[in-house]
């Protein structure tokens, strides 16, 4: 009989641990877009920490399957991301910010494969909020060929204070 190692195994009572396959950043003009694909839908919670500034994000356990020399080099106002187990249950994605930021919006797409991504859109804090617009009309900040139907947002556009929290639950919208 094979046995799961333990890193890889779910807490009793829970199904499959979901899986983090891919992280990137991308940077267009004044915000900084980090996109997570996941292996399937989560739920999530999102919030801005200061001194030092950066952006917090827990997720249910998952399994963290980028490669180190596959994560995602520091660009606009992310100077860097680290990720871990936060409790039995939870795992945490710290995102090291250059300077404070709010998040503008945050939201969970499937694409036309069927894979869940998780994106994050930072601005800086001084920054004023752009004129309100319908989001189905937007234009994603970074180019995705595919992004797909949205399946859980949230728009803060304008913005989140230096310490505030934004939970989303999958299916929500």
């Amino acid at each position: 009989m094979l046995s799961v190692p333990e890193t890889l195994a779910a807490p009793v009572g829970m199904g499959p641990v979901p899986a983090v396959l891919e992280a990137r950043i991308g940077y267009h003009e004044t915000v900084t877009r980090l996109v997570i694909a996941l292996s399937e839908r989560v739920s999530y919670d999102v919030f801005t920490l200061t001194d030092p500034d950066r952006v917090v994000v827990d997720l249910p356990a998952v399994r963290w399957q980028v490669a180190p020399d596959a994560e995602p080099r520091p660009s606009g106002l992310i100077d860097g991301l680290r990720h871990g187990s936060y409790k039995t249950d939870v795992s945490r994605l710290v995102i090291d910010c250059r300077e404070p930021v709010i998040v503008r919006e945050t939201g969970l797409i499937v694409d036309q494969k069927s894979q869940y991504r998780l994106f994050i859109d930072l601005a800086t804090a001084t920054q004023p909020p752009p004129p309100r617009t319908d989001p189905a009309v937007t234009a994603p900040v970074i180019s995705d060929s595919a992004l797909g139907q949205v399946i859980g947002r949230t728009e803060l556009l304008g913005g989140d204070g230096p310490s505030s929290r934004r939970r989303r639950t999958a299916g929500a919208q």
